[in-house]
């Protein structure tokens, strides 16, 4: 039931001082246009209230005077809100909300995002007030804080537990970018705000075309607000792989051109880019042409394997040569393990004393990074589409991963991801002591494991999902981690190498307890283990954070992880 006007009003303004301006002002049939008309016309309002009044006005100008969605806005508050787009977004993530209630509201929400800065923050910027109902915000910074309010969500894999978090400067959003850029095209003012968070992160793909990365590194005031570049084919959907591959089939000649034509750009555009301190290149779904050279030229073999070289090569060398120093983290997602052969030093480098040779050396590119993510998501096997690269098998070029990681001595974030027999020793961990550590779908040994978790002092932040041993115990490894300062731990699906030293720790029915969801084992020191490092988690968050430390939801929220785990592993076993 919609209610009266003059109470509806009361509630859009929570301000004890303007109550009894309102009511004297109302006859108790007016619109609440006309009721807020009324008591502007009364004047002695002093400037706070004047600026309550305008976002009243907004608000149900907005609205179109809906006051049953006003009255279902405003009902699920508790504490005065600071803007009206704090207003509607509690009401859109009020879980006592129905959902076609949610989508109601959250169409005011959107109509708000626009229509707001025109009707009320532009006058609200150049008062230097910015929608206060709290004086005490410095206006600077809910500036700043605006944009995030158009972030709609994230999409997420029904069987996916595990949500990585926000890279540095990544935007990320269901339709993130298009918000932005709706409120970025707002007025100059809004336009100035949203520019430099929309730009931080620029992503170039085929369907934008080289075109877009050549525009950006010519023009000087765009080019320095890039902070994170990332490069691929098309960006990797979360779900629906189906329609994403047939996108790919459909515009392969398209794809083809692309790839050939950033070969040769790259060099050009990627040194522009001065204040650049991330790098992504996602190739791991680069199309093929599968058809034989003519040997015109003297080259023997297939199209795809010149093609494939001349395009990792070419960017590793404009990787090399771009001299950006600023560049911290570089992320490299490709097919299989022989293409990261590209971006090490060629053999007869080795030996060269020219200054420029080292200068542009693999070496000196990843001796200054921070952070590394390395990635391959295919292997040569039957029924996995690259089956025609048969001779660049991955166990056989899992070493060019090994070869990479020592050049990299000063990182202290490491992400490694492989897709079948990606094995680690002792070679490829001797020089790191890291704080952050995700390891994927690869095989180490429990000695080179356990080594790199001892001198990683500083270990903040831990992800294990289908890590196999080669030799060694879990429990060895668990229980070097219970030692460190681990503020967030996860662990799922990890194993032992079926042929391996440590092969008989493997249960003979994998999947028939629910604690193989984090480790198939015979050994329950090894889940001992484990629990205790999740137990040293919670101390350490208590030392860390004290009384703000709200172990409940703690221990609530990995509750809610476990039951997911179990779920999906139950889901999978069955199939």
């Amino acid at each position: 039931m919609a209610y009266p006007t003059l109470a509806l009003l009361q509630a859009i303004v929570p301000t004890p001082t303007l109550d009894s301006k309102i009511a004297a002002a109302s006859s108790g049939n007016e619109s609440l246009s006309a009721l807020i008309d009324s008591v502007f016309a009364q004047g002695s309002l002093n400037p706070d209230e004047t600026q309550t009044l305008l976002l009243a006005r907004a608000l149900v100008d907005i609205s179109s005077e809906d006051t049953d969605l006003l009255s279902l806005i405003l009902k699920s508050q508790v504490n005065p809100p600071s803007t009206l787009t704090e207003i509607v977004v509690r009401s859109y993530y009020d879980d006592s909300l129905s959902s076609c209630t949610k989508s109601t509201v959250n169409n005011f929400r959107l109509q708000l995002l626009v229509k707001e800065p025109v009707a009320v923050l532009l006058a609200s910027i150049q008062a230097g007030k910015l929608l206060l109902y709290h004086a005490a915000k410095p206006a600077v910074e809910l500036a700043l804080s605006i944009p995030l309010y158009v972030h709609d969500g994230f999409q997420r894999h029904r069987f996916a537990r595990y949500h990585p978090p926000l890279g540095r400067y990544e935007l990320k959003g269901i339709n993130h970018r298009a918000n932005l850029c709706s409120l970025r095209s707002v007025n100059r003012l809004f336009h100035q705000l949203v520019t430099p968070l929309l730009f931080q992160h620029a992503v170039i793909t085929s369907s934008c075309g080289v075109t877009r990365l050549q525009q950006l590194s010519k023009n000087p005031s765009l080019r320095r607000l890039v902070r994170r570049l990332e490069i691929c084919v098309e960006v990797q959907p979360v779900t629906d792989f189906d329609a994403y591959d047939a996108k790919l089939n459909m515009n392969e000649d398209r794809n083809l051109a692309y790839l050939a034509r950033l070969a040769i750009v790259i060099h050009s555009a990627l040194p522009r880019f001065s204040n650049l301190e991330i790098l992504k290149l996602g190739f791991t779904d680069i199309p093929y042409r599968l058809d034989r050279d003519d040997d015109s030229l003297g080259i023997s073999g297939c199209y795809w394997e010149q093609d494939t070289a001349n395009l990792f090569e070419s960017l590793a060398t404009a990787m090399r040569r771009s001299q950006l120093d600023k560049l911290d983290e570089v992320d490299l997602s490709l097919p299989l393990a022989f293409d990261f052969g590209h971006f090490l030093d060629d053999d007869d480098d080795d030996d060269d004393d020219d200054d420029d040779t080292k200068r542009y050396s693999a070496g000196a590119l990843f001796q200054r990074l921070k952070y590394l993510r390395l990635n391959y998501e295919y292997s040569t096997d039957e029924g996995e589409g690259v089956e025609f690269r048969w001779r660049q098998h991955n166990e056989d070029y899992d070493k060019y991963i090994r070869q990479l990681l020592p050049l990299a001595p000063n990182i202290h974030s490491l992400a490694l991801k492989g897709s079948d027999v990606l094995m680690l020793d002792q070679s490829a961990f001797a020089t790191l002591h890291l704080r952050s550590l995700n390891l994927e779908s690869l095989s180490i040994t429990g000695d080179a494991f356990t080594a790199l978790v001892r001198q990683s002092t500083a270990l903040e932040d831990v992800v294990l999902r289908g890590v196999y041993l080669e030799s060694g115990t879990w429990k060895e490894i668990l229980s070097a981690m219970s030692q460190l300062p681990i503020t967030s731990f996860y662990i799922e699906t990890c194993d032992y190498q079926m042929e391996s030293e440590s092969g008989y720790f493997r249960p003979p029915n994998p999947g028939s307890h629910p604690s193989d969801a984090y480790i198939e084992t015979t050994e329950a020191d090894d889940l001992d283990a484990c629990e205790a490092v999740f137990s040293q988690v919670q101390e350490n968050k208590r030392q860390i954070y004290g009384s703000k430390y709200d172990e409940a939801v703690d221990v609530e929220r990995r509750g809610v992880e476990v039951r997911a785990i179990e779920m999906k592993w139950n889901a999978l076993t069955e199939l």
